[in-house]
């Protein structure tokens, strides 16, 4: 597809009857359009406006850019129109981006409070990391489990999996947190597994196979890596007795590869076969998605924030 240029862009978002909310990525967009049926459903008339992905966009001045960044540039050259015209495209024009880790500090992510994103209207930040972050709730990955797997699982797994939820969490924010330290986010997507965590000592932890397979990567590890997970593993812990805040600190992709290879590990810790095993850590990501997403359309409003936000935005 040959995709829109940045004028291009903007003449059809003042073409359109209603507004335009344009997102990162057609994950991003399938979720936000999951609740927008939705909405429709329950005010019993079609929600206004339109969700854009920026993928649409196909510009030499986007060029090199992540999408955020592309984004950010979109807005900035509207607002820059919307100061020297009558036009009334900044009006029309919203977005929604990934907070990412925008406001962490690195130095003490474990211990200082988490704060959520500051939202404008029309400008929308996910809560957390990225879209991930929102299906990082133990009662969505409990009904997704009932659902494909309920003739390979006990009662007894299912309460494992409450109890220890928040333990996969913190496994997941110290192993991205240690992949974004050593700059290996991307190198590092789906390296980890099943095999490569433990539940020992009421906790989770990293063991030397992963390190072997990072290495195995080309990713320089550094010699205290294993220590350096396990360690802040202890300390989030120590500071937080349950999944909040830290579902929405991991990263998106990494936080959710972490998440599925413990909960793997506990179903092969209570017997189930190898290929089950697998099947669920590695199951195709699309019904994993799509099962969330309906999943998020039951959960409380406050754990959707600023996603019904934005969409009242855009039906305005």
């Amino acid at each position: 597809m040959q995709g829109y240029s940045l004028g291009g862009f903007i003449n059809a978002v003042l073409r359109r009857t209603g507004r335009t909310l344009l997102v990162e990525g057609v994950f991003d967009q399938s979720l936000l359009n999951r609740l927008k049926l939705e909405l429709e459903i329950q005010v019993g008339i079609p929600a206004k406006g339109q969700i854009d992905c920026v993928h649409i966009l196909n510009d030499q001045a986007l060029a090199g850019l992540g999408n955020k960044a592309k984004i950010g540039a979109i807005r900035d050259h509207i607002n820059q129109l919307s100061a020297n015209t009558s036009e009334t495209v900044s009006q029309k024009f919203g977005s929604l981006v990934d907070r990412e880790w925008d406001g962490i500090d690195f130095a003490i992510p474990l211990q200082k409070p988490w704060e959520p994103p500051t939202q404008q209207s029309g400008s929308f930040i996910t809560l957390g990391h990225s879209i991930e972050n929102y299906f990082f709730h133990v009662a969505g990955v409990e009904a997704y489990l009932r659902m494909f797997f309920a003739d390979k699982l006990s009662g007894a797994f299912f309460q494992a999996l409450e109890q220890r939820f928040h333990h996969f969490i913190a496994l997941a924010i110290s192993y991205s947190f240690e992949m974004q330290r050593i700059a290996a986010i991307t190198r590092s997507d789906g390296v980890i597994n099943h095999m490569h965590v433990e539940w020992a000592n009421e906790k989770y932890h990293v063991l030397e196979p992963l390190k072997h397979d990072l290495l195995q990567r080309g990713i320089a590890v550094p010699q205290s890596y294993l220590d350096d997970v396990n360690a802040n593993i202890d300390l989030y812990l120590q500071s937080h007795h349950q999944a909040e805040p830290g579902r929405w600190i991991c990263h998106g992709h990494l936080g959710q590869q972490a998440i599925w290879s413990c909960i793997a590990n506990l179903v092969r810790e209570h017997g189930v076969d190898p290929a089950t095993v697998t099947a669920i850590e590695r199951g195709t990501h699309n019904n994993k998605f799509k099962h969330s997403a309906d999943c998020l359309c039951r959960e409380a409003i406050d754990t959707r924030i600023p996603l019904d936000e934005a969409l009242t935005w855009l039906s305005a």
